[in-house]
């Protein structure tokens, strides 16, 4: 998975990785709840845009290759709506979400939008663990129509802000389909931008 996301870039593989083993730290509530939702009773089990799955692991470049093959098929289907980030800033303690969900097509009702948080190289090396996640419902289905979801993280001691990011991913529940998806890096909100002191006409004498 590290080596697929390292190929393509957060623009191509959004990554979320759930622990949901008993007495892992990284376990939560939302990574219980998904494991139920998939099914998920062995490990490693690896799901693509929730349709496609690899369960185990397998030497050489075996696992590489199937994870692969799903990534590509799931690239190559259409994607019915775009997500956008507009906004990502983590500061005070805090990480503020907002998000832009644009339908190119029409979808059914019942979609969800699921925005997770996520902490990357914990210990060193594990990757995209989930921190903590909320699902927003989607209310709307038309081509052309578009919502907005925002939400607030508080982060936890321990974390590493420097290491946060967001995956946010439109699902139908009702197949698991995930219809589209993005991920991001977070900006600090303490950030000094540049000022513009417009144009300057100096007077010489």
């Amino acid at each position: 998975m590290d080596r697929i996301y390292n190929e393509q870039g957060p623009d191509k593989f959004v990554p979320i990785a759930w622990y949901n083993r008993p007495g892992s730290n990284y376990t939560t509530p939302e990574a219980y709840a998904r494991a139920s939702y998939y099914g998920v009773n062995a490990w490693p089990w690896v799901f693509f845009d929730g349709v496609m799955s690899h369960r185990g692991a397998y030497p050489n470049e075996q696992n590489y290759l199937w994870y692969m093959s799903s990534f590509n098929i799931r690239r190559a289907a259409k994607a019915p709506l775009a997500v956008t980030f507009l906004q990502k800033q983590y500061g005070n303690g805090k990480v503020m979400v907002k998000v832009k969900v644009d339908l190119e097509e029409a979808i059914a009702a019942g979609h969800v939008c699921h925005i997770a948080l996520w902490e990357d190289k914990v210990g060193g090396h594990y990757r995209f663990v989930e921190r903590a996640a909320t699902v927003k419902n989607v209310t709307i289905t038309g081509q052309g129509q578009n919502e907005e979801f925002t939400h607030e993280f508080t982060i936890t001691s321990g974390w590493d802000e420097a290491k946060l990011g967001v995956s946010v991913w439109v699902q139908d529940p009702s197949g698991k389909e995930t219809k589209n998806a993005r991920a991001t890096t977070l900006e600090s909100a303490h950030a000094v931008e540049p000022t513009s002191v417009g144009r300057v006409k100096a007077l010489f004498r």
